[in-house]
């Protein structure tokens, strides 16, 4: 079933007009009225908020769009609640901050997190990059019910990629965008990380990995700032205990 026929067939069940899912969802209802009409491809992140304001799982659209085993697709919940404190608590532990930042980066960090948590071209991600992640670290983050960002799923799908048929964007990778996760999230069509699932016989891995990106984007990009601030926790940590699941 294509996900747009799908959307239609969950809106009209449940009696919603176009415009009242749109508002449930956050998602324009230009957007959703051409996604179920065929006229644009549905983004994985324009399908994530549908559904999460459906009340549908992963797994249930996994089930219905793919018909196919999904024994690997596991949703995140206590990681990111556990991050949503952490985010929470940013404010009043910014010496803690500071300290890791020196201790991880070897480099004065004292009154530089303004700095760091600016939009660019204040923000310098290479000062903060991201550690180099394996395939298999990240499956078991995934695994483990851990926090994933739309840079880790594409760099697995990236790795994971033998067959060549089907291929997913990779821009988080090219413009270093995990700051900006959303943005890739946001190009990325639902039906191709399906496509490439089945292609690569993930059993769900591949897709539960971008709709865990996408739970992360969808919790902390209310403000821009408290993307910023997820995404500097996150990087701290994984730099700190890199094989930590």
């Amino acid at each position: 079933m294509d996900f747009g026929d799908f959307l239609r067939q969950e809106r009209e069940k449940r009696d919603l007009g176009v415009r009242d899912l749109a508002e449930l969802s956050q998602v324009d209802s230009s957007t959703i009225s051409r996604g179920e009409n065929h006229k644009t491809e549905v983004s994985i992140l324009t399908a994530y908020k549908v559904c999460r304001a459906l009340g549908i799982s992963a797994q249930e659209l996994y089930k219905q769009l793919a018909q196919a085993s999904f024994d690997r697709l596991w949703e995140c919940t206590s990681a990111s609640q556990t991050l949503e404190q952490e985010v929470s608590a940013f404010h009043s532990n910014r010496a803690y901050y500071e300290k890791k930042l020196d201790e991880l980066f070897a480099t004065p960090s004292s009154g530089m997190l303004p700095y760091y948590l600016s939009p660019p071209p204040a923000f310098q991600p290479a000062q903060l990059s991201y550690p180099i992640c394996t395939p298999g670290q990240i499956f078991t983050w995934y695994e483990h019910n851990n926090v994933l960002l739309a840079s880790d799923a594409e760099t697995y799908a990236e790795n994971r990629r033998k067959h060549g048929t089907v291929r997913l964007p990779i821009g988080s990778l090219r413009a270093k965008g995990h700051i900006n996760s959303g943005d890739s999230l946001g190009r990325t069509n639902i039906s191709g990380v399906l496509a490439f699932d089945q292609q690569e016989n993930e059993q769900g891995a591949i897709f539960g990995m971008y709709w865990r990106a996408c739970d992360f984007y969808n919790r902390f990009s209310r403000t821009e700032l408290s993307l910023r601030i997820a995404v500097l926790c996150l990087i701290l940590h994984r730099w700190e205990k890199p094989y930590d699941a």
